[in-house]
């Protein structure tokens, strides 16, 4: 029974998360955008270096404020090495 409340109250945590992140990223992105007309897939290769660069920024800057708010709550973040895997989470052991 307490492994379905655990389950209900990560999926709780993981909206609360989202919408967190997500003000953030709203406050973050004015600042940080790339100028240009052109779809990512038509670009000129050092107009997609630049998004490349963004992204890279954004995940330094979002990381440690992500894994502070997770360790706020008792979780832990294991960041997968290629960006299309899921994040996994783990339960900080009580000390």
């Amino acid at each position: 029974m307490s492994g379905n409340f655990e389950q209900k109250e990560f999926e709780v945590l993981c909206k609360e998360h989202r919408k967190y992140i997500e003000e953030i990223r709203f406050r973050w992105l004015p600042n940080n955008q790339i100028e240009s007309t052109r779809v990512y897939e038509i670009m000129y290769p050092h107009e997609q270096e630049r998004v490349h660069q963004k992204i890279s920024e954004w995940e330094k800057y979002i990381t440690p404020i992500s894994e502070a708010w997770w360790k706020e709550r008792g979780y832990g973040v294991v960041w997968p090495e290629n960006n299309t895997d899921p994040v996994g989470y783990y339960r900080l052991k009580d000390t």
